[in-house]
């Protein structure tokens, strides 16, 4: 996105933040939301999120250099709750159904990501993408999403003594610890915004999802 927010960029007249934080503070299964953010952006979240507008935000926080430490530094703030449920705000179609899934889910082995299964033929190459070496069944295989549901006390063990020195999200870590994570399902609407034209995808969906609210604010 280069030096646009993308978390702050407007998504159907509000931040795309915002659609994470009402969906979020609105679920009767969550009872505090913790924002984890860059250190030079804490005021610029500060000033944008009203004080009334989300009651259950708990804090807004400075987060790392990688994503394991930004996680570890909300988990930081997290003290007596069971679960801790891990959402990317550039994802900002997240719904009730996932999160009631996602506490479900959970209660299986303590872990649970959302995942969709890969519609595409998947190639595996080891020569810049070359040549292909084989063809991956797709059957076996799933996009993970966010959110993921971890057991606080699992989590944060894992965070404390983490197995590997990176990783690309949290279930990521969990399995590494020999932790077996449930899936439960993801959503194709459920994209994550990383380069521009991933607005316009979102704001497409946005109008499918909201067609007569899309329509009162033109």
């Amino acid at each position: 996105m280069g030096s646009k927010d993308k978390i702050l960029s407007t998504l159907g007249e509000i931040p795309v933040l915002f659609h994470s934080l009402e969906t979020l503070n609105s679920s009767p299964e969550i009872h505090s939301i913790i924002i984890v953010v860059p250190k030079d952006k804490i005021l610029a979240y500060q000033e944008k999120i009203p004080n009334d507008k989300f009651p259950k935000i708990q804090k807004i926080c400075e987060g790392g250099n990688s994503r394991q430490e930004s996680v570890q530094a909300g988990l930081n703030f997290v003290q007596s709750a069971k679960w801790v449920l891990i959402h990317d705000a550039a994802r900002p179609f997240i719904s009730q159904q996932m999160i009631s899934e996602a506490t479900e889910a959970v209660k299986d082995t303590g872990a649970a990501t959302a995942a969709v299964p890969m519609t595409d033929t998947l190639k595996l190459s080891e020569d810049a993408g070359l040549s292909v070496k084989l063809t991956i069944q797709r059957e076996k295989i799933w996009a993970a999403q966010t959110p993921q549901i971890f057991s606080v006390d699992m989590l944060k063990k894992a965070h404390a003594n983490p197995p590997i020195s990176d990783f690309s999200d949290d279930s990521s870590l969990i399995e590494a610890s020999g932790i077996k994570v449930k899936i439960f399902s993801g959503s194709t609407q459920n994209i994550k915004i990383t380069f521009p034209a991933d607005l316009k995808i979102a704001e497409a969906i946005f109008k499918s999802l909201n067609p007569y609210d899309y329509k009162a604010n033109q």
